[in-house]
Formats: structure tokens, C-alpha cells, sequence
């Protein structure tokens, strides 16, 4: 039998969801409302809030459009600042993050994508003119958990914000107070995993945080 970073390849018959003597670590945890969960969903804490992209003073009147997050985007302010308006409609933005890298620049009418977001500032009436800016405020999130899906870009989808839900949660209607379960070795047949997370993807990555997954196999 060999093992790696926690993760036995060795298969079980255990018929529960707990498969092992490590330390079970528990929390209570705050389920957030809208969701109906069995006991055993792998969930994340939502530890990030991203606000639209907000103009400053600008002589240019272009809207920015929907802002989408992606999986790399940072708690701060990101800022976007005119620094070549030579071409009408298609005036050029730097875009700095909250630590001050610098990212791909940003054009004006054209879509705007990376792992930290996507937007599209559209070309109004009046031009930009060099000095003209946005920023982008990300915030902490609540704190509260949801289930676990590989496309969130909360701080849900991170294996270090993940733990297992300690008891079937209904907080269809308001958000829940309930138990994670932080640590210990359970069967992946009675883990419930969100869309693109499975087994296969998640068993390595979670044992470094002390959620070990044992594959498990059907007694006949």
C-alpha cells in the first residue's frame, strides 16, 4: 500500500461516510440560504464579494459592462487608468492589482479577460482622455458556506476553504447554522461533490488540508 500526501490507494468496504481514526476536526458553520444539502456535500466558504467597475471623474461617458470574476482575482482595488486616447473609441486603460502588478491592458469596446476578470467598458459619446479612470473593489465575502462547484469564483471553489457538511442542512429559506467537518477519512461514496469536482480531482488536493478520501468499493 502506498501512500501520498495522506491519501491511502488502498480500497475499503466501509458502508458510512466516516472510513477512518484521523482526527475529526468539527466547526460550526453557517449554511447559506437557497440550498437544500445532505449530510456529507463537500462545501466552501465564500471569502470573496466583487463589486461592478465604477467610474471616476471622467471626461469619457463610455458604461462599463457586467464584471466577471475569475479565479485568481485579489481582495482590493484594482484601478484602470487612461493612459492613450490617440485612437477615439479605442483609447488604451492600464490595469493595476491590489498589490500593484501590473495586468493586460484594457481597450476600450474591446472584451477584457483574464484569470483575475472579465468586462467590457463600452465607447460612449464623449472620448476618453488620458487620466480617465475605473476601479474595481473586491471585498470580503460573508464568511458563509455553499456547496463547493470547480466554476465559482467566491473562494467557494479553493480546497483550502472546503470542508464537508457535518449533518443535512435545509436552508432553502434562510441561511442555517450547522457543523463542518474540517478533518478525518471518509468513504468518497457518501461524499456529495458539486459539478466539476469529483473524487478523482479533489482526493489529493483536499488531503493536504486533512480531508482524506478513501476509495471505496460495493460488498456483494
Amino acid at each position: 500500500m502506498t501512500e501520498s500526501l495522506g491519501y491511502s490507494s488502498e480500497s475499503y468496504s466501509y458502508e458510512n461516510l466516516m472510513a477512518g481514526d484521523f482526527p475529526v476536526i468539527t466547526r460550526p458553520i453557517t449554511l447559506i440560504s437557497g440550498q437544500n444539502l445532505d449530510k456529507g456535500t463537500l462545501i466552501g466558504r465564500i471569502t470573496k464579494s466583487t463589486g461592478a467597475a465604477v467610474a471616476g471623474t471622467n471626461t469619457g461617458n463610455g458604461v462599463p459592462g457586467t464584471l466577471t470574476a475569475g479565479n485568481d482575482i485579489k481582495l482590493g482595488i484594482y484601478t484602470l487608468t487612461c493612459y492613450n486616447a490617440d485612437v477615439s473609441g479605442s483609447e488604451v486603460f492600464n490595469v493595476f492589482d491590489p498589490d500593484g502588478v501590473r495586468l493586460e491592458d484594457l481597450t476600450i469596446a474591446a472584451a477584457y479577460s483574464n484569470n483575475h476578470f472579465g468586462i467590457t467598458i463600452a465607447d460612449g459619446d464623449s472620448d476618453f482622455i488620458v487620466g480617465d479612470t475605473f476601479t474595481v473593489t473586491v471585498s470580503a465575502g460573508s464568511g458563509k458556506y455553499t456547496q463547493a462547484l470547480a466554476a465559482s469564483v467566491d473562494g467557494s471553489q479553493l480546497y483550502e476553504n472546503m470542508c464537508l457538511l457535518g449533518e443535512d442542512g435545509d436552508a432553502s429559506l434562510s441561511d442555517l447554522t450547522t457543523i463542518g467537518w474540517y478533518t478525518g477519512e471518509y468513504n468518497e461514496n457518501k461524499v456529495t461533490f458539486g459539478a466539476g469536482l469529483t473524487f478523482a480531482n479533489s482526493k489529493y488536493e483536499l488531503s493536504k488540508y486533512g480531508l482524506h478520501l478513501k476509495a471505496a468499493y460495493q460488498q456483494s
